[in-house]
């Protein structure tokens, strides 16, 4: 089992199991439940050991099975399973139960077995556990990229190998950050204090329409609030989205002496949002909520050029056209009905204001039209 660990370690970090450089973070942290910190990773030998419980708590119960009668008939012989001990002569794999029955009631894992065994219950008691993280709901989400998360997750850990842990290794001699040259360069400084990020993150908070103060922290990004769970989602996707970008184009201007534009590292964040928000279908869950939301039309060339800043779902001639477009809803807290931001137009408002529209219509027209409908 070390040996299969160790396989996944050097996978993991080096892309091969053949290699043995050292990790960013610990094996430890990695197994950690995602509440905990970790990825959520299995312990082999705890995962091993709650597997072998279940024949423990089998022979404990009398289940109805041939092996169980076989011990109770040949070994226990009307003993009791708890204070049975193992001859000196006994086999390694029967003294090997036993050892984890100890182990298990060591940990008091016996007052959890009633009716039925969970070995993952089991598991979850033999692992570390530790405070819930503040951004574990943030990183658990399936709607991150999942390279954006695990760089996400190494830099709210400080485990990226920035400038200033390099020179603590003895690996760079100078810690003067890439991107803006004018200070050290580590995670804070990197991800909010630089002019390159902070620049980057006033683009972005502008398109998604949230008022950011000047000095504002991861954790000012993860307390706020709002009123919508897509918008909830969407903010964390945009927070990991940057991370990963800036961190590329850390290691662009490192490598190849070359700083990207913020406006360019903008707009291929903004591109991984549409897309991903439109791939998990976010549209359809916040109507089914009846939230209020914008739907964001992203091909602006399929709106006629007259009506591209003007044009809503309640003209006609527009209707039609949406009806064909792959759209993807971003909650806009400043914009109105028919904004332009961006080349791309917010094509409609609140959900339940459309409803009470088409009713409203289909009352005053007596025809039973309900108007149109995505």
């Amino acid at each position: 089992m070390n040996k299969i660990e160790g396989l996944c370690r050097s996978f993991l970090w080096h892309g091969s199991g053949a290699s043995n450089g050292p990790a960013l973070v610990s094996w430890e942290q990695i197994c950690k439940p995602r509440k905990n910190g970790g990825l959520g990773f299995v312990r082999l030998h705890q995962w091993n050991v709650a597997t072998l419980g279940k024949y423990a708590w089998w022979v404990q119960m009398k289940a109805d099975h041939l092996w169980v009668r076989w011990v109770h008939a040949v070994y226990l012989k009307g003993q009791s399973w708890s204070d049975y001990v193992p001859g000196s002569g006994s086999s390694w794999g029967w003294r090997k139960l036993f050892w984890v029955r100890d182990l298990l009631n060591t940990v008091q894992v016996g007052g959890m077995v009633t009716d039925d065994y969970s070995t993952a219950a089991v598991y979850a008691r033999l692992v570390d556990q530790c405070s819930r993280m503040v951004w574990h709901p943030w990183l658990t989400t399936r709607l991150f990229i999942p390279k954006h998360k695990f760089i996400a997750w190494l830099a709210v850990q400080g485990r990226l190998l920035t400038q200033d842990r390099l020179v603590r290794m003895g690996i760079a001699c100078s810690n003067c950050c890439f991107l803006c040259g004018d200070k050290d360069e580590s995670h804070y400084h990197l991800f909010f204090e630089c002019e390159y990020s902070r620049k980057c993150v006033m683009f972005l908070s502008r398109w998604l329409g949230v008022q950011i103060p000047v000095r504002a922290t991861l954790g000012w990004w993860l307390r706020l609030r709002t009123r919508s769970l897509a918008m909830k989602q969407i903010l964390g996707l945009a927070i990991a989205s940057l991370l990963y970008r800036l961190w590329w184009a850390r290691n662009t201007a490192r490598i190849k002496s070359f700083v990207p534009l913020p406006r360019i590292l903008c707009n291929d964040s903004r591109h991984d949002i549409l897309t991903r928000v439109r791939d998990y279908k976010i549209a359809e869950r916040i109507e089914m909520e009846g939230k209020a939301s914008l739907i964001v039309v992203n091909k602006w060339d399929t709106i006629p050029n007259k009506n591209q800043e003007t044009a809503t779902i309640y003209e006609q001639d527009v209707r039609r056209k949406l009806r064909n477009l792959h759209w993807a809803p971003i909650v806009y807290a400043t914009a109105i009905t028919g904004q332009s931001i961006d080349k791309i137009i917010v094509a409609a408002n609140i959900v339940e204001k459309e409803r009470s529209r088409r009713l409203s219509t289909a009352t005053l027209n007596q025809s039973g039209s309900r108007g149109c409908s995505f």
